[in-house]
């Protein structure tokens, strides 16, 4: 038996309204727009600091959410910070806190994961002697991409340090062994990782103790460095600032400058960004409502057919 004109209206009604929560953009009102938007991390600048001394870290949830539009999405963010002085996590929250129990480099890293998305940056602090300490010599930092050059006149040991996948290294310089007006230390790239010719980023932290008082500090912060070029670090046995030099592979022509006057030509972004790509729906929300629209079609059109 067909069914009543009544009944055939009621189930088109039905889908028609169905359909037109679809079409009337309803689900995105329900479920508001999240614009594109960026997870940043920025574990800070690298430090230089006495023995004794405790190096703090913040990075706060304004910052870590850069939106692309006018207003930043709310969303949940959570932080990780740790050190290569500890095997354990050493803070859940915006802001961290770092010592060392002896001269030498420490690397404190920072993941800040919203969206669905991560972001990490990492940061060097390097421990320097107190200032009754009055051996004359040097700490050399590299953290990033770039290596020492582990050849004959290389400082030694080379002390390896790692956190979440970060590298760097350091290495003591005797400043009374020097030949020469200067102490010199070789940089150069782990030839496994970088092409030749490729740019990397890095940074260079030099503390020099000429006996007892605080250490000279210098550091490039974060910059790039070309792989085609070998770069050193010449730091002056009884006064002034170490300088950087870099000249191409082949080359004998070395030019040498201040660390700020390198970083001025070769400034690289200190923080991470991660995109989150635009979201408009809560996923498997818009599928039942889809799916009941087209059952109720197909009832209408099964019934049209009886």
């Amino acid at each position: 038996m067909s069914p009543s004109p009544t009944t055939r209206t009621s189930v088109f009604v039905a889908a028609a309204a169905a359909l037109s929560v679809l079409s009337a953009g309803c689900i995105v009102q329900d479920r508001p727009e999240h614009p594109e938007f960026f997870v940043v991390a920025d574990a800070g600048a690298d430090l230089a600091l006495p023995v004794g001394a405790t190096a703090h870290f913040e990075w706060d949830e304004h910052d870590a959410i850069e939106s692309e539009g006018e207003h930043a999405p709310e969303v949940e963010v959570e932080y990780a910070w740790r050190s290569s002085e500890s095997e354990d996590e050493i803070s859940n929250t915006t802001a961290a806190a770092l010592s060392r129990a002896g001269p030498g480099l420490a690397l404190v890293s920072l993941e800040v994961e919203a969206g669905g998305a991560r972001a990490a940056d990492v940061a060097g602090v390097l421990f320097t002697p107190t200032d009754a300490d009055t051996a004359r010599r040097a700490f050399v930092a590299v953290v990033g991409g770039i290596r020492f050059w582990d050849g004959a006149g290389a400082p030694q040991p080379i002390n390896d340090v790692e956190v979440e996948g970060f590298r760097a290294q350091w290495a003591e310089v005797d400043l009374q062994a020097a030949q020469g007006p200067s102490a010199s230390v070789v940089l150069d790239f782990p030839e496994a990782d970088v092409a030749i010719g490729a740019e990397v980023q890095g940074s260079v932290i030099v503390a020099v103790k000429r006996g007892a008082g605080p250490a000279t500090i210098e550091s490039t912060g974060p910059v790039t460095f070309t792989a085609s070029n070998y770069y050193e670090v010449r730091i002056p046995e009884s006064g002034g600032a170490p300088t950087l030099g870099q000249w191409e592979r082949g080359s004998t022509n070395t030019v040498f400058q201040a660390f700020d006057g390198y970083a001025a030509n070769h400034t690289a972004e200190g923080a991470t960004r991660v995109l989150v790509a635009e979201s408009q729906t809560l996923p498997g929300f818009e599928g039942p409502v889809a799916a009941a629209a087209l059952g109720l079609l197909a009832i209408a059109a099964s019934r049209r057919r009886s």
